[in-house]
């Protein structure tokens, strides 16, 4: 079985389960709700998901809809979906996003060149289009009023790229010239041969070169589509075919420069022995940066990226003019502000601490979490999209970035309360698929909203795109949940169909939720091969499941955990988390 995403799984509840995922073949698809009153639906349609920098991309803009519930009193339906490349694939979901009431289209275009298949649509549903990332051509742009495009300007970011390679030069030849030829021995990788960014890049880092006077010999270069494991295999390649000669590795994204930095790694070559320089500044690229493998790249403002981005997309969405800060060209573009990073610049500003908003530190005596005690990753967690290592101070706690022990001399900042913390584990993992479980004894107290809230809060800061709630498998009546009865209101068995808690976690994840019980029930004695027995049929009859499957009325034997790692996974299957 070939997965399309990674599997993280994490279960909370009374006990942790293993579940031994079986391959079977099974499709369907879940159904969304209407968008209730007074609220706004968003499409985010992405041209590939597991880009780096479109992921980063697409975390922020979470976080401002989140952002934008809280302050507007809005309630914001986000509905995210990825075209994996292909935009037929990109179309149909179009076509989909409209038909479900989106107000407002983020579009992050396969094919800039096949727009107009999209601007038609949308303009015939009279939805406005906000293009991010992937600039449509100037031609479809101007088709219609209700058009916008957010991105960095191209030329800026190679411009900023070379400017990095030229100071370098300036202040010390040999810093790029190694073996002191006179001359800096490059190699090229480019991103997609038809992106305007991918060409654009190209021209201007190494005109930007050439005119600060770096004089350059390209050894060769390669079309990677942006992406790391094609980076990687070209460089390997290249450092067999010519070894000893490059310098210099020229990239137009991120990705790709830690792509060519496994190379050269698996090559045993010393980091820093080779310059690379890129484009976007994502987590892993900033990461190699302040280790010391990449020697520079290009940030662009990532949260202004995605105010522009929501804002205007939430601003015609409620028929409002978009607002004064976004400050758009022409009416229709928004470009984001950009600067270079270098291995010069100063990312260890020391310790941090919590403060409230009148900047009293906030006392973290008590503070527990983010594996500050035991855990596979002791002390450490992102802050902003900075590793951070979490210290004791007579004060409470701090949070250090310092790239040594010695951290004595370096002035406090301060960050305000409730930014946001990253377990490193959870970034790792950010790509992977988050399974969720809950049990009785979870500590919601009974409380529905308590429980979904909880649920809610993992999600949204666990870095997790992707999830599946797993339900409660209890037997209605004998469960902890108190609101749970055996009967429902017109003295039925409760269990035949949802009961209050399902039903509840059904209405605030839908086709997210997994309905494990009734699942079972239905399926677990057929998924075993297991011939139903009178007390099986009972037990099913009364909304309870089957003996053969339990070791009590809350746990499982192993033919009850066969046929719930099932369920998982044809729940997988269902939202399109593997094949």
């Amino acid at each position: 079985m070939k997965k399309t995403k990674g599997t993280g799984v994490m279960l909370f509840g009374m006990f942790a389960i293993i579940v031994i995922i079986a391959v079977f073949i099974l499709a369907g698809n879940g159904a969304k709700k209407e968008a209730a009153s007074k609220e706004i639906r968003v499409g985010l349609l992405l041209y590939r998901g597991d880009d780096t920098f479109i992921s980063t991309l697409r975390s922020y803009i979470e976080e401002k809809a989140k952002e934008y519930e809280r302050t507007e009193g809005i309630k914001v339906t986000l509905d995210i979906l990825d075209a994996k490349s292909n935009q037929n694939t990109q179309n149909n979901q179009v076509d989909r996003l409209l038909e479900l009431g989106c107000n407002a289209l983020c579009v992050n275009i396969v094919d800039r060149f096949a727009a107009s298949v999209v601007i038609d649509k949308a303009m015939a549903a009279d939805v406005p289009v906000i293009f991010f990332n992937r600039e449509p051509v100037e031609e479809d742009m101007n088709r219609w009023e209700k058009l916008y495009y957010v991105g960095a300007d191209a030329k800026e970011s190679a411009v900023l790229e070379g400017k990095i390679l030229v100071d370098a030069y300036r202040k010390d030849p040999a810093s790029l010239d190694r073996n002191g030829d006179g001359t800096v021995s490059y190699v090229l990788l480019e991103g997609e041969s038809n992106h305007q960014d991918s060409l654009i890049r190209t021209e201007w880092s190494i005109q930007t070169l050439k005119d600060g006077g770096v004089p350059l010999e390209k050894i060769t270069g390669g079309i990677a589509s942006w992406e790391r494991s094609q980076a990687s295999a070209m460089m390997e390649q290249w450092l067999t075919d010519y070894p000893d000669q490059i310098e210099l590795v020229i990239c137009n994204n991120d990705d790709m420069a830690l792509g060519a930095i496994d190379a050269i790694e698996r090559a045993g070559i010393l980091p820093g022995t080779i310059k690379l320089a890129g484009i976007d500044a994502t987590p892993p690229g900033v990461e190699a940066l302040k280790a010391g493998k990449l020697f520079g790249t290009v940030e662009a403002d990532k949260e202004g990226y995605a105010n522009a981005i929501f804002g205007i997309a939430a601003s015609l969405s409620r028929g409002l003019p978009i607002d004064e800060s976004i400050k758009l060209e022409n009416g229709k573009y928004f470009w984001c502000s950009q600067k270079g990073l270098t291995q010069a610049d100063d990312h260890s500003l020391a310790y941090v601490k919590f403060v409230d908003e009148n900047e009293e530190t906030i006392d973290m005596d008590d503070y527990s979490g983010y594996g500050y005690e035991d855990n596979t990753y002791p002390d450490t967690v992102y802050i902003n999209d900075v590793l951070c290592y979490v210290e004791r101070a007579d004060e409470g706690l701090y949070i250090s970035i310092c790239s040594d022990a010695d951290c004595d001399s370096v002035t406090e900042i301060y960050i305000n309360a409730w930014t946001r913390v990253i377990p490193k584990a959870a970034y790792d993992h950010r790509n992977d698929i988050l399974i969720l479980e809950m049990g009785s004894n979870g500590g919601w107290k009974n409380d529905y909203d308590e429980l979904i809230k909880q649920y809610q809060n993992i999600i949204d800061n666990s870095y997790y795109a992707d999830y599946i709630i797993v339900g409660d498998t209890d037997n209605p009546g004998e469960s902890a949940d108190i609101y749970q009865d055996v009967y429902d209101n017109n003295g039925n068995y409760a269990g035949l169909h949802a009961t209050l808690w399902e039903q509840a976690l059904y209405d605030a994840f839908g086709e997210h939720f997994l309905n494990t019980r009734l699942y079972l029930m239905e399926n677990a004695l057929s998924d075993c091969g297991l011939t139903p027995t009178e007390n099986d049929i009972i037990d099913i009859q009364t909304g309870n499941l089957p003996e053969q499957i339990r070791a009590d009325f809350t746990h499982f034997n192993s033919y009850g955990y066969y046929s719930k790692a099932k369920a998982i996974y044809l729940k997988g299957i269902e939202l399109g988390y593997w094949n």
